[in-house]
């Protein structure tokens, strides 16, 4: 190794300087790049390790890394927590988890392994207790079944079982700490109600049900409609401003504009009766025919007759056109005629057909909506337009009373350069997937170019030097060679010797043994 590395010296003396530039400059680039790839290489790279953990669980995990001198990072509170070490110690710091069992929880409930000797000197009272324990670890292990439950703590009172004295009910505290901010639904507080009452035999009102905000949950228990009506409404108003505000930031970006709504509603029984009459379909109910006759005329010429008056008093032979003129007498054989008159009367009852219709309505009503609108003050100029838009995707209707107001002013979350203007935030391309050979080549590629790059410069520096060096041979190097040449057929006529005449190999070699033999022995 030394000679090769002293030739490769005296070869680089003896090139041109700017040979000898070329290999330096190739040189420094190879270990520029050795020593960024070494940095890298060096460099941590932090993963996940375990995440959704309480207090409690992440301090014990990271006193078990503390004590494997691993490097990890914790999130910041509150929890849950989520732990990252570095990628090339990942295993590490599972085995020293394991090891020091940070994961290993204190059993809970009903636990045979228990019962023990110990038992046997425990007070009545004592016993008492380790089974009301066990009791309520067992409700809260079922109460953490559920995703939106972190951690659970249940209690109950203590019944006193003294004959003398009258029997309290027993009544149930539930605290629960809930995964997030967004609270619990009507059905989710009425399920851990109903666990927690057919658990331990009570009724609901005997119950308290609180999160680790301190917030009563079962306020509105006892009005299951109130609680249906503000869920309602919170419904309502976040289904409209989520729908407006996601329009928003597709036009404007994030972090542009802001909506806010507000609904007020009418939770009122009303009731409504309809009557409607249908005149082309009637029926006939009773129907009545009455006929009357009435005789008419008289007797006789000049006998009077009808009803008592001025002319019924005077005699028919006192007249306007003759005055004292008997009346003619009825011929003989023509007896007196009279008339009568006869008339029919119909009387007919119908019925029209009726069409009655009840309704009632138990939908609320919304009686009025708040909209309030956050401009940045990048869009400013665009304010009319946009208020339009909200309002049309909100459902505005200033007929009703609803009521609309903007704002406009600069948003803090938004990054801002030296003279207030609001930076744009550049674009991200999802980039397509790549082969894994060409990520290979890319994240290698310096690193190959630099040695491509050495190794032909090398071999181009060795190649000029050995033309010099064969053209500028000395003459002790040729002595050498025929030297060497020399010896090669020495050995070359040994070994035929041996393959012709082994016999005579022999002879000599042992004349050879004898005369070192005797050598060594005159010596001493």
């Amino acid at each position: 190794m030394k000679v090769n590395l002293t030739t490769f010296f005296e070869q680089a003396r003896n090139t041109s300087p700017a040979t000898r530039g070329v290999l330096a400059l190739a040189s420094f680039v190879l270990m520029a790049s050795v020593g960024v790839v070494s940095y890298q290489a060096n460099k941590s790279e932090f993963t996940l390790l375990y995440s959704e953990l309480d207090e409690s669980r992440a301090a014990a995990i990271q006193g078990a890394l503390a004590s494997g001198g691993l490097h990890y990072r914790v999130s910041a509170p509150p929890a849950p927590y989520s732990i990252h070490v570095d990628e090339r110690s990942y295993y590490e710091a599972q085995n020293a988890v394991a090891v020091a069992g940070a994961l290993n929880s204190s059993p809970k409930g009903i636990n045979p392994t228990s019962a023990g000797a110990g038992a046997v000197f425990m007070s009545a009272s004592e016993r008492a207790q380790d089974v009301m324990k066990r009791e309520w670890q067992e409700a809260e292990k079922q109460l953490e079944v559920f995703d939106w439950v972190a951690r659970a703590t249940v209690t109950t009172s203590i019944p006193d079982n003294n004959p003398l004295r009258a029997r309290k009910p027993v009544t149930v505290a539930v605290a629960l700490k809930l995964t997030g901010s967004g609270g619990l639904r009507a059905g989710q507080i009425d399920t851990v109600t109903d666990i927690v009452c057919f658990r331990f035999g009570v009724p609901q009102e005997n119950v308290v049900l609180s999160d680790q905000y301190g917030n009563n949950l079962r306020n509105n228990v006892d009005d299951p409609q109130l609680a249906g009506v503000v869920q309602h409404q919170d419904r309502y108003d976040a289904l409209l401003a989520a729908k407006a505000n996601d329009v928003l930031s597709r036009i404007l970006g994030e972090d542009r504009a802001y909506v806010v709504v507000n609904s007020d509603w009418t939770h009122e029984q009303t009731s409504s009766v309809e009557e409607s009459l249908d005149d082309e379909h009637k029926v006939v109910v009773n129907e009545e025919t009455f006929s009357t006759k009435t005789p008419q005329g008289s007797a006789g010429l000049g006998q009077a007759g009808g009803p008592a008056g001025v002319s019924a008093n005077i005699n028919n032979e006192y007249g306007t056109n003759n005055a004292a003129t008997p009346a003619p007498a009825a011929p003989p054989g023509n007896p007196q005629t009279s008339d009568v008159a006869t008339t029919d009367e119909r009387r007919k009852t119908t019925v029209v057909g009726r069409t009655t219709a009840s309704k009632i309505n138990l939908a609320p009503r919304l009686s009025r909506l708040t909209v309030t609108l956050f401009l940045e003050d990048s869009v400013s100029e665009h304010a009319s337009e946009l208020e339009s838009s909200v309002k049309s995707c909100v459902g505005f209707d200033e007929g009703r009373g609803d009521v609309f107001s903007s704002t406009t002013l600069p948003f803090a979350a938004v990054d801002r350069d030296e003279n207030g203007t609001p930076l744009v935030a550049p674009v991200e391309i999802p980039a397509e997937p790549t082969n894994p050979m060409f990520e290979m080549a890319l994240e290698r590629g310096v690193e190959i170019v630099a040695a491509l790059a050495f190794i032909f410069v090398l071999l181009r520096s060795l190649k000029s030097g050995s033309k010099s060096a064969a053209v500028a041979a000395p003459a002790h190097q040729l002595d050498g060679q025929e030297d060497m040449d020399r010896e090669l057929l020495a050995r070359a006529q040994v070994e035929d010797l041996l393959r012709t005449d082994p016999q005579r190999v022999s002879d000599v070699l042992s004349r050879w043994a004898a005369e070192e033999i005797s050598l060594q022995k005159s010596a001493r």
